[in-house]
């Protein structure tokens, strides 16, 4: 169970804007997520070393969500939810995860904002939105910070 504050990011390219959000609080466990399995596409992971990557592993629509563990990058392309009648072949008969401690980045990292709780009122994690950025202020300080860089 993790008591730190996560990170993510939240990327629209419909909208064109980056959100990024801290997730605090613990899993309680209470199995909501496994029991109408959540299908998301793992797109790649990406090195800390290649900032400019993140936006090629993706494909540039929709919304992804951003997560780092272990330093690197790992971007999921974000669906609407829809309940179906699987469930996580993990989940064991009284609504935990067999798998806890093994389970996958996926199930480590997510949810990923505040969003992906509307189905699951009984899930403990809490989001703060540390900041929101538009594509175009995104590009306007990248290249402030190369004009710098090379000034010197």
């Amino acid at each position: 169970m993790n008591k730190t504050a996560k990170k993510s990011y939240l990327w629209d390219y419909d909208k064109k804007v980056a959100i990024q959000y801290a997730r605090v609080g613990e899993c309680n466990m209470c199995g909501q997520c496994c029991q109408g399995v959540i299908n998301f596409s793992v797109v790649g992971i990406i090195k800390n070393d290649d900032p400019e990557s993140g936006g090629r592993a993706t494909s540039e629509e929709g919304q992804w969500a951003e997560v780092s563990p272990n330093g690197q990058k790992i971007y999921f392309k974000m669906k609407e939810y829809e309940p179906c009648d699987r469930q996580c072949k993990n989940l064991l008969e009284d609504g935990r995860c067999g798998a806890y401690s093994q389970r996958s980045t996926l199930c480590r990292e997510w949810p990923f904002s505040p969003s992906d709780l509307i189905p699951f009122p009984d899930c403990s994690y809490k989001f703060i939105k540390v900041g929101e950025w538009t594509f175009d202020e995104i590009l306007n300080q990248k290249a402030e910070k190369e004009k710098i860089r090379c000034q010197k």
